[in-house]
């Protein structure tokens, strides 16, 4: 099975296993110099990333971090990405429908930050120091550089854990 965990934000965290192999990073969709905040391209070129990654690793899960609800702008960016993303994965399933690829569609799971935490350190309110430093711990073969990144590697082994990958 593979593995796509996101813990997506304007800079969104990811993680893969492919093969049994993972690959991990962060990928940037901040407003560029000249670019409106609220034009919508953080939005396309997130689109346009995603339905990559769903090919080129040919996915089968996808599993996401649930955005907290705290209102505002950075909240409605993210259940932005959230529907952005649903969409992605039922365009890749209809490509699959169509090209009589078969096997199973790209399923998709949200998890709880808490439960998340919990998953990674042993505590529900861990800061963002402890689970780099769990990330870091856990994936020494990985740069891990924030939490972000951190965040999604967590996602990751909390996927193959609870499916029994």
């Amino acid at each position: 099975m593979n593995i796509l965990s996101l813990d997506m934000a304007t800079s969104t965290g990811w993680a893969v296993q492919r093969s049994g192999a993972t690959f991990s990073g962060v990928q940037s969709f901040a407003t560029r110099r000249g670019e409106s905040p609220g034009s919508g391209l953080k939005y396309l070129r997130f689109t346009k990333w995603l339905d990559d990654m769903l090919v080129n690793y040919d996915i089968d899960l996808v599993v996401y971090e649930i955005p907290n609800q705290r209102g505002g702008a950075a909240t409605e960016f993210l259940l932005g990405m959230l529907g952005h993303m649903k969409s992605c994965i039922e365009r890749a399933n209809e490509v699959r429908r169509v090209s009589g690829r078969g096997g199973a569609e790209i399923l998709f799971q949200g998890v709880a930050i808490s439960t998340l935490k919990k998953f990674a350190t042993g505590e529900k309110g861990a800061n963002k120091d402890a689970m780099v430093a769990a990330a870091r711990e856990r994936w020494p073969d990985q740069a891990v550089a924030d939490d972000d990144q951190a965040d999604a590697l967590h996602l990751l082994a909390w996927a193959k854990n609870e499916f029994g990958v």
